[in-house]
């Protein structure tokens, strides 16, 4: 007979393998990161880095026009 104590020292381990397997595939070598890393030289990855944060910025500024037309009440005219 299995008892409640023994049942549940069976699921915590369980629990602890899934995690431990879960931990080990995210560190796997088929992340982007760990690909880029292998792939890329280091002063690419900093290009793209930087590239991507200046879209960032530019999609921040057409957010922020929008967000101010939204607020004094405009409405975007289609051109004809």
């Amino acid at each position: 007979m299995v008892t409640e104590a023994d049942r549940l020292h069976e699921l915590e381990k369980r629990i602890e393998r899934l995690e431990s397997e879960l931990a080990r595939r995210e560190r796997g070598p088929l992340r982007v990161s760990t690909l880029t890393e292998r792939v890329l030289p280091s002063d690419a990855r900093s290009h793209l880095r930087a590239s991507w944060r200046e879209q960032l910025l530019a999609m921040r500024v057409f957010v922020d026009r929008a967000i101010e037309r939204v607020g004094r009440g405009e409405e975007r005219h289609e051109r004809d």
